[in-house]
C-alpha cells in the first residue's frame, strides 16, 4: 500500500526511499520503487523534481524510472 498525503498537492520536490530487497536468486524487488514512483508521477506538475535515493543497479533511474514518471504524470 502507498501512503500519499494532501502535501503532495503542494510540493514541487520529491524524494523517494523505499528498500529495494533482493530475492533468493539476487534478483532485485522494484516493486516499491514502482509504486512511489506512480504515486508520485500522478501529481507531478511541470519543473518538479524527483531524487531516488535508493540502492538500486546502475540504468534503473535511467530506463526504468524516468519514462514511468513521463508515461504516468
Amino acid at each position: 500500500m502507498t501512503y500519499c498525503s494532501d502535501d503532495l498537492l503542494n510540493s514541487n520536490f520529491y524524494i523517494i526511499v523505499v528498500p529495494t530487497p533482493i530475492d533468493s536468486k539476487n534478483k532485485p524487488d522494484l516493486s516499491c520503487l514502482f509504486s512511489a514512483t506512480e504515486t508520485i508521477a500522478r501529481k507531478l506538475k511541470k519543473e518538479d523534481i524527483v531524487v531516488y535515493e535508493s540502492t538500486v543497479y546502475p540504468g534503473v533511474t535511467k530506463e526504468l524510472c524516468i519514462p514511468l514518471l513521463e508515461r504516468v504524470s
